[in-house]
């Protein structure tokens, strides 16, 4: 009779969490909309790590969006309709040693 009572060793590569779906931007045609980031990548698993750590300081609406035209993914702090509510996210960001910059999106119409 086997007298193992363990448990089956679980195996060592456990199922990463599931990713945050990836959006790309699209504002309301003929509107520009400021976005503040803090990261762009070619590898999502870049742009995931930047996230996390960008939320771990205290950031929490953080997401990954890609741009039109872009391969990037970016990581992405804040959208805004006003260049100044950007702005202001971004020194905010920079006191707290967070590199960003705003990018301006626009859709014509």
């Amino acid at each position: 009779a086997n007298v193992n009572t363990a448990p089956p060793a679980e195996s060592k590569t456990k199922p990463a969490a599931p990713a945050e779906p990836v959006q790309t931007v699209t504002p309301p045609a003929g509107s520009t909309e400021y976005y503040v980031v803090t990261g762009s990548f070619l590898a999502e698993t870049g742009a995931q790590s930047k996230l996390a750590s960008v939320k771990a300081a205290g950031y929490p609406s953080a997401e990954i969006v890609r741009f039109p035209d872009s391969p990037y993914f970016s990581v992405i702090v804040g959208r805004f309709a006003d260049k100044k509510e950007a702005d202001a996210m971004r020194k905010q960001l920079s006191c707290n040693k967070i590199e960003a910059f705003v990018k301006a999106s626009q859709i014509s119409q």
